[in-house]
Parts: structure tokens; sequence; C-alpha cells
């Protein structure tokens, strides 16, 4: 259960979320249709995200975050490292469906320069 507190505490809410994907079963006893509706949320959402994933430095290195609507779906992107310049860690990425919150992907991208050569095999070109 979810209660707000303050001056614009809004009342109690029930709230029912699946442990697999985080998907939001239900809201206050009702099913919404679109759980995820504003890009502004989700956005605070991988903030959360990447900070429990990481620390609040990882969160904050990742900023400014970018979020896409992509139709059924939103993607986030982090900026850390996002023009892959140097080796290490990289963006973090979220997918969250709109319809019920579930997270359909999420990871932190990592960045590994390898040599023409190298590149070459694995494209299986040697």
């Amino acid at each position: 259960m979810i209660t707000g507190a303050g001056e614009d505490a809004r009342p109690e809410c029930d709230i029912e979320i699946r442990k697999l994907d985080a998907a939001i079963l239900s809201l206050g006893g009702r099913s919404p249709s679109v759980v995820m509706g504003t890009a502004a949320i989700v956005e605070e959402i991988a903030a959360i995200l990447a900070e429990s994933a990481g620390d609040l430095d990882e969160a904050d290195r990742q900023l400014p975050f970018r979020v896409s609507d992509r139709g059924d779906t939103w993607r986030v992107r982090g900026s850390r490292n996002a023009d892959r310049a140097i080796e290490g860690p990289g963006p973090f990425h979220l997918e969250m469906r709109k319809r019920d919150g579930a997270i359909v992907d999420m990871s932190f991208e990592a960045v590994l320069h390898m040599s023409p050569e190298v590149r070459n095999l694995l494209r299986g070109k040697i």
C-alpha cells in the first residue's frame, strides 16, 4: 500500500506489482488502461533504477536521460559515454511497457574498442 504524506498527499492506494517484471497489475482496485502515460514518469523511474543498479553517482553520470516514445513502450537511454569515445561503462538502457509498466529490457552498455582484425574476425570476414 502506498500512502501519500504532506499537504499534497493523495489518499491511500493499493498497488499490485508482479515481481518478475515489475508490471502493475492493479492500481487502487482498478486496472488502468495505461500506467506509464508520460515520459516524465518513466524518466523518474529510470533514475531510480539506475541508482538502484549502480549507485547515486551512477544515476548522476547517466543524466540527461533521453526518453523516446516507441508506440506501446517507452525507451530510455542514459548519456554516460553515449558517444562510445572511451572504453568502460556506457549508457543505461531501459524499455518499459506503457500499458502496465512492465520492464521489457534493462541494461548498462559497456564500451570495448576492438582492433580491425578482431572486428573482421567477429564479422566472419577472415
